[in-house]
């Protein structure tokens, strides 16, 4: 559904395989990034978008930049810059630490948005 651009149903198959397995970081992850960076502004939930992102971070004790970097725009959607620009740091510094370059440098023009007060949605091309 996802592939298909369908994210109504994305989300709900992502919900229900959470409920099936609460502890799948990558399955919250993902859900948490489609809340926050869908550009249907219809879909996007911030609350439920950073509630998503914070349990993989948690799941995954905060050492995945990707789980950070998803949190990060989650806080952006709701508008929370500091704690986004905060968050994006992590993740940047955990992705070099990780000698994930591409990944890290994908965070920084993420992180130059929060710094400006703006959101990251998928596709943009601010």
């Amino acid at each position: 559904f996802y592939n298909q651009r369908d994210m109504k149903q994305a989300i709900y198959h992502w919900e229900t395989a959470i409920q099936l397995q609460p502890d799948q970081v990558d399955l919250l992850n993902n859900l948490g990034w489609i809340l926050a960076t869908c550009p249907d502004e219809k879909v996007r939930n911030p609350q439920k978008a950073i509630a998503y992102a914070k349990q993989a971070c948690e799941l995954g004790q905060f050492n995945k930049p990707e789980s950070l970097d998803t949190l990060a725009a989650a806080y952006a959607i709701a508008e929370q810059f500091t704690d986004a620009v905060d968050t994006a740091q992590k993740a940047i510094a955990l992705a070099l630490e990780a000698k994930n370059q591409k990944l890290a440098s994908e965070i920084e023009k993420r992180l130059r948005l929060y710094k400006n007060k703006q959101a990251y949605i998928t596709g943009n091309t601010n």
